[in-house]
């Protein structure tokens, strides 16, 4: 039974999270230039932005749709949306382009 209870917190962490990971990762500036180490930085960091807002989206919702009460429902939709805010900011918005 304790395995299940870390497994349960561990998804439930990701869910939470996910998406303020995210979101402060598109919140730091890398310098436009066109040199090589920008590019990579900015790269990396649309890769990191990505794969931390796919976790909170994919374990927020999971958990948001089984049989939870509503507030853990509620904390995990709002890391969910917080993620689906940071893919926006990231490549909608074009904060940091590549």
């Amino acid at each position: 039974m304790e395995s299940l209870a870390l497994i349960v917190g561990i998804l439930f962490l990701c869910a939470l999270g996910g998406g303020p990971i995210s979101y402060f990762l598109t919140r730091i500036t890398i310098n436009q230039g066109n040199e090589r180490k920008y590019k990579v930085a900015r790269a990396f960091q649309s890769v990191s932005v990505f794969f931390f807002a796919l976790i909170g989206i994919v374990a927020g919702i999971q958990i948001a749709i089984n049989a939870t009460p509503i507030f853990v429902r509620l904390i995990c939709l709002t890391g969910a949306a917080i993620s689906i805010l940071a893919l926006k900011r990231q490549f909608i918005d074009g904060r940091n382009k590549i």
